[in-house]
């Protein structure tokens, strides 16, 4: 589990706004699938055509019915002797290949809406495949063969980003944009349960996030002259919030003194 696939996913789970989550599109296959299925509707459409005026043309009574009445046709497909068996199965191949193509056609109408990931996201993605536990302090990938290359520049082009959409304030928008990490950690009593060797991979990610996670000093007037109020920009909101309520004098402000 401290390797390999396992390890990767787990490290992508961590980040609960799903900013980590950046794969391929394969837009090729899809457009090559959709080509597929195309075809393949039209080949059955033309079957579909001859064998109707094949049955128009017939002298058969039983076959000029089949082509009026639906109960005729669906009792007269049972009979494997009768072309309306043929018949029967193309219409029931167009059914399921018809449904399949515009299901995909949707699906991939969906996918087109999804955004491309952003400079930094994709960094922090790229970072996380790589293990530093390689021979001789060299760092190696967690997975190997051609998935290795998921996020390679070739495939930049065909990137999504899965990511929820949530709503912040200006603040904090602007520091996402210039940091990946998410504006706050889960609580605990969220986190799934996991072995000590997951917890202590998740603890040292966590480690790692909040050493390089910059700072804001918040600075105000007040009886005493002037104090600084200094907090992590990952909980500032809720904090600065509430020192200011419980502020006494004027000159509030946060001036923009980023520090890492």
């Amino acid at each position: 589990m401290n390797t390999g696939f396992p390890k990767l996913s787990r490290r992508l789970a961590i980040h609960p706004d799903y900013e980590a989550f950046i794969f391929r599109k394969f837009d090729r296959l899809s457009a090559r699938n959709l080509l597929h299925l195309e075809s393949r509707l039209a080949y059955l459409e033309w079957k579909l055509d001859q064998a109707d005026k094949q049955a128009l043309e017939s002298q058969d009574n039983e076959a000029l019915r089949s082509i009026r009445v639906w109960e005729a046709f669906e009792d007269n497909a049972k009979d494997p002797a009768r072309p309306e068996h043929a018949h029967m199965s193309i219409v029931e191949e167009i059914k399921k290949t018809l449904g399949e193509y515009q299901e995909t056609l949707l699906r991939q109408n969906q996918i087109a809406t999804l955004s491309a990931p952003k400079k930094r996201a994709l960094n922090v993605a790229l970072d996380q495949m790589h293990d530093s536990t390689g021979t001789l302090g060299h760092s190696r990938k967690l997975i190997a063969g051609l998935a290795e290359n998921r996020l390679s520049q070739i495939h930049r082009q065909d990137l999504l980003t899965i990511r929820r959409s949530t709503r912040k304030d200006p603040l904090s928008r602007f520091l996402q944009n210039q940091w990946i990490f998410k504006a706050c950690d889960p609580p605990i009593s969220l986190l799934p349960r996991h072995s000590d060797a997951e917890q202590d991979e998740e603890n040292h990610i966590r480690n790692r996030t909040h050493q390089r996670k910059p700072r804001i000093r918040c600075r105000r007037r007040n009886q005493h002259g002037h104090c600084s109020y200094t907090t992590r920009w990952s909980s500032c909101s809720a904090e600065y919030r509430e020192a200011e309520e419980n502020a006494v004098g004027t000159d509030r402000y946060v001036h923009g003194a980023f520090r890492g």
